[in-house]
């Protein structure tokens, strides 16, 4: 009788710790991309030279995983280095570390992404420029950990403006043609509220 009390009393104890994990488990991906958004605000706001001060501008769509993409990583060759267009009609040497094939609502788009040491740069228009997000378009930094072997991670919803959608005065690269997407991405940063 003892060893049936203790046999039932080790299963539900097992019930009530699997229920306890499953119920109160780890963060959505809604909840992290939030955490993300406001450590970015927090940043934005407190770091020198700035191009805003407070965090009430910002504004941001839904994050939505379906932006989680798994691209197709191509390596450029000897490091190539490219030509930026910038807001100020400068051109700025940037290395271009790779293309990343991204498959999108049955279509297929090969953009250009840059090296920039600690992380890769993704520069890119879409069709949501000038209405919901900054009309220069928006980018996103990619840690080089999301590159596993010839697959990189790449998260639309950390989009961000450039800081020229903040203040005019800042210099900003210009999204190379290749990366102009003919979509919509409702994801990431929209545009900042002055």
């Amino acid at each position: 009788m003892f060893r049936n009390k203790f046999v039932l009393g080790i299963i539900v104890l097992g019930v009530g710790l699997i229920a306890y994990y499953m119920f109160s488990g780890a963060p959505t991906y809604a909840e992290l991309a939030e955490k993300d958004r406001e450590a970015y605000k927090n940043s934005m706001v407190t770091m020198k030279d700035s191009p805003v001060k407070t965090k009430a501008g910002f504004d941001f769509y839904a994050p939505d995983e379906k932006w989680v993409l798994e691209a197709k990583f191509e390596k450029a060759e000897n490091d190539r280095e490219f030509k930026l267009q910038m807001t100020n009609d400068s051109l700025e040497t940037a290395h271009l570390a790779g293309y990343a094939t991204i498959e999108v609502e049955g279509q297929s788009f090969r953009l250009l992404v840059f090296d920039e040491g600690a992380n890769y740069l993704l520069p890119f228009k879409d069709r949501t420029n000038g209405s919901g997000t900054y009309g220069g378009g928006r980018y996103i930094n990619i840690e080089k950990g999301k590159l596993v072997g010839k697959r990189l991670t790449v998260d639309f919803n950390h989009s961000h403006n450039f800081y020229c959608a903040y203040e005019e005065s800042f210099v900003c690269p210009v999204p190379p043609r290749e990366n102009n997407l003919p979509i919509e991405v409702p994801v990431g940063e929209k545009i900042y509220k002055k």
